[in-house]
């Protein structure tokens, strides 16, 4: 879909999605993205999914896909206090609103903060890429891992955030990602202070990080 230019431009810069975080409201985008995908059910998330590939493909937003964004909005300005701000996202969704003729509820000024971006007032325009590059590798590894495995990956994420010991579930579904964005992307989602948290969960746990890699590769 967009994983060529994806991959160029992963390779330009080192993108770690666990450490975005979101400049108006000062929230981790993963924490966000954990509450989405624990709120949804399989079918929402898979429109979810496909929704936002045809924004990034620039494709018309169909009646679902419009639903289940104004659902996440809602959850995430009630739970996270912030709504879905990106400006590609907001465009379409109030393009599509205006061709179905459905109402666009601009909650959080979303169109306001579309223009802020745009002017250059919110964020440069380095900070705006990297945090476009973190969301589009965020949608390619739920492609990839399954709305179910990538839950376990939000989980594990969110285990960093906050500092949680790291248990074997994590560093399993975390060798996983680790191993399909090296083998199709040929970079890595792994900082330094993830790989600490990894080798002491490792070390307590007495599990090779390694041995995980090795089981996810094909």
């Amino acid at each position: 879909m967009f994983k060529e230019e994806l991959k160029m431009q992963l390779r330009q810069e080192n993108v770690k999605i666990n450490k975005l975080v979101d400049y108006f409201s000062g929230q981790n985008l993963l924490d966000v993205n954990t509450t989405i995908i624990n709120s949804l059910d399989k079918r929402e998330i898979h429109i979810y999914s496909r929704a936002i590939g045809k924004v990034l493909n620039k494709e018309t937003l169909n009646r679902d896909d419009l639903k289940v964004l104004d659902k996440i909005d809602e959850l995430t300005y009630k739970k996270h206090d912030m709504c879905l701000k990106d400006s590609a996202v907001t465009k379409a969704r109030i393009k599509a609103c205006k061709k179905y003729g459905m109402q666009f509820i601009d909650r959080d000024s979303l169109a306001k903060h579309m223009n802020l971006m745009s002017d250059g007032l919110v964020c440069d325009e380095a900070e705006s890429k990297k945090r476009e590059n973190n969301e589009k590798l965020g949608y390619f590894l739920l492609d990839r891992l399954g709305v179910d495995r990538f839950k376990t990956f939000a989980n594990a994420i969110a285990a960093l955030t906050i500092y949680r010991a790291l248990s074997r579930q994590d560093i399993e579904v975390l060798a996983e990602a680790e191993s399909i964005v090296k083998k199709e992307l040929n970079c890595s989602i792994l900082s330094e202070p993830v790989m600490n948290a990894i080798d002491e969960a490792c070390k307590r746990l007495k599990v090779s990080f390694t041995y995980f890699s090795k089981q996810t590769m094909h």
